[in-house]
C-alpha cells in the first residue's frame, strides 16, 4: 500500500504542476487531441480522494506520458493502475466506484473505477505494445551482412595481419614451430591464437548463415 501511496502522490504532484497558485492554468495551449480537459474545471481535482467526469481523462493522460515520455516499465504503469484502483474503490462502502467506469443517467452521476474505463485501457495497452515492440527489438539479433563480417576482418587485419596470422599456422600445423624470421614470446603468441579462434569462429558462423538463407530460400 505504501507504493501505491507513492504511485497517487507522483501522480497529483504532475497534475498541479499544470497550475498556477491561484489555480489558474500555467500552461495555456495543449497541443495533445482532447486538450480541452486542462480547461475543465474539476480537471485540476481528478485524482482526490473521490473522483469526478475528468479523472478517467486525467489519469489517462498521465499513463501516457509517463509510458512514452517516461518510459516507465510495465511494472510500474500497473501499479500505478492499481493504486488509483484501490484508493477509489475505498472511498465508500456502497460500491459505487466499483466495476466499470460509466454515466447513471438515472441518478445523473459518474459510477464505476475511472481505472476501468476505455481510455485508461486503451492507452495501457498502447503502453504494453510499445514496450512489448522495444523488448523484441532488444532480445532478437540483427541478421548477419556481409559489410559487418567486412569490417571484422578489416579489425582482425589491424590488430594481427592476416599473412603472418595464417603462415605462423601452417608452421604450427607442420610441427615447425614459430616462421624463421620472427621469434614469438608468449604473450604474443596468445594474442595470436585468440585472434585466430575469432576469425575461425566468425568465418564458420558466416557461413553457416549463408547457408541456412540459401537452404530457406530454396524451400
Amino acid at each position: 500500500m505504501e507504493t501505491y501511496g507513492r504511485h497517487v502522490n507522483q501522480a497529483r504532484t504532475w497534475l498541479r504542476s499544470h497550475f498556477k497558485e491561484d489555480g489558474t492554468l500555467s500552461i495555456t495551449s495543449h497541443p495533445e487531441e482532447g486538450s480541452e480537459i486542462y480547461h475543465d474545471l474539476a480537471f485540476k481535482d481528478a485524482f482526490e480522494q473521490q473522483p469526478n467526469h475528468c479523472s478517467n481523462e486525467a489519469l489517462s493522460i498521465y499513463l501516457r506520458w509517463r509510458g512514452f515520455e517516461e518510459n516507465c516499465s510495465q511494472s510500474t504503469i500497473d501499479g500505478i493502475r492499481a493504486g488509483f484502483k484501490a484508493m477509489w474503490e475505498e472511498v465508500d462502502n456502497s460500491g459505487t466506484f466499483h466495476g466499470d467506469w460509466h454515466y447513471n443517467e438515472a441518478c445523473c452521476r459518474w459510477e464505476g473505477n475511472p481505472v476501468l474505463s476505455v481510455d485508461v485501457s486503451d492507452t495501457v495497452a498502447s503502453i504494453r505494445h510499445k514496450i512489448n515492440v522495444e523488448g523484441s527489438r532488444r532480445t532478437h539479433l540483427a541478421a548477419m551482412k556481409k559489410e559487418y563480417m567486412d569490417r571484422m576482418l578489416t579489425w582482425s587485419e589491424s590488430e594481427c595481419p592476416l599473412n603472418f596470422a595464417f603462415r605462423y599456422l601452417c608452421f604450427a600445423m607442420a610441427g615447425l614451430g614459430s616462421p624463421p624470421e620472427r621469434t614469438l614470446d608468449k604473450s604474443t603468441k596468445l594474442s595470436l591464437l585468440q585472434h585466430l579462434e575469432h576469425l575461425t569462429f566468425c568465418v564458420v558462423g558466416f557461413t553457416l548463415w549463408t547457408r541456412s538463407v540459401s537452404f530457406l530460400t530454396h524451400q
